[in-house]
């Protein structure tokens, strides 16, 4: 499970009310702000993951991801950390972390969870935090976590009207597009995330596609020569960009760097 599970769950969204009654994964994106990465990572990995392992094997999250932001693009550079949290249903979000005294104790013994709470807020800055809903997605069906180094979102502002538009074209063109970087080898994953809350503003984020790559030099050379030909012979690629402009706008890119994760695949590590 990566980004792309995490930043591949099936809901088509119309609109964002009424999505939180659908049992279906929701997933938090926490943006954080760290002047001295090493420190705020240790503190992550020490304090934090031991936690979120317990919440996997509890049941109460699908998986904790934590990623750098190596390069951000267009107005995305106010925070260099993102935390994703992947709980099973909307239900579970309800209270996150309840009982968190107690599940610390659990974890971390008598240590002092006000020492423990003290070297967080001291390690970085929380710039803000949001829900997002899975809608599609691709992946190679053998990688796994491990596999995973890198991941390239892509933030979107969808037109006001457009967002059955949007969805419709991002899986009638471009989804089966990324079907063939899978195929390829080029990238390991794909998916797009609208974001719970709507918003008409110009600029605001309100969709988001991932791509996973096993390593930075994949970054560039992550589309098949043949990759518009062969799936869309009969189309122009300007044709569907035109399309694709008409529906959204791209408001900025990240480039985010796995630091560390826990989900099913390792929590009965910790």
């Amino acid at each position: 499970m990566v980004l792309t599970l995490a930043l591949c769950m099936c809901l088509l969204v119309t609109t964002n009310v009424g999505a939180q009654d659908e049992d279906v994964p929701v997933t938090f994106l926490v943006y954080m702000d760290a002047d001295d990465g090493g420190e705020y990572e240790e503190v992550e990995e020490e304090i934090w993951r031991p936690v979120h392992a317990q919440r996997v094997r509890d049941g109460k999250i699908i998986g904790w991801y934590l990623y750098q932001v190596v390069n951000a693009m267009d107005g995305h550079s106010d925070f260099n950390y993102m935390i994703v949290e992947v709980y099973p249903n909307w239900k579970a979000t309800e209270a996150p972390y309840a009982n968190v005294g107690k599940l610390f104790e659990e974890v971390h013994g008598n240590a002092s969870i006000d020492d423990f709470m003290e070297r967080t807020e001291n390690s970085r800055d929380l710039v803000r935090q949001d829900r997002w809903l899975w809608q599609m997605g691709t992946n190679n069906p053998e990688f796994t976590m491990s596999d995973v180094k890198y991941v390239v979102v892509d933030w979107m502002d969808i037109h006001p009207g457009q967002w059955s538009d949007y969805l419709d074209m991002e899986r009638e063109y471009y989804m089966p597009v990324h079907q063939k970087r899978v195929d390829a080898g080029n990238i390991l994953g794909w998916g797009l995330w609208t974001k719970m809350g709507y918003s008409e503003l110009p600029g605001s984020i309100d969709a988001a596609t991932s791509a996973n790559y096993s390593s930075y030099e994949a970054l560039w050379n992550s589309y098949p020569e043949d990759a518009w030909e062969s799936v869309h012979s009969d189309l122009r690629e300007s044709q569907i960009y035109k399309r694709m402009r008409e529906t959204r706008m791209m408001t900025g890119s990240s480039i985010l760097r796995l630091v560390d994760y826990v989900d099913a695949t390792n929590a009965s590590q910790d």
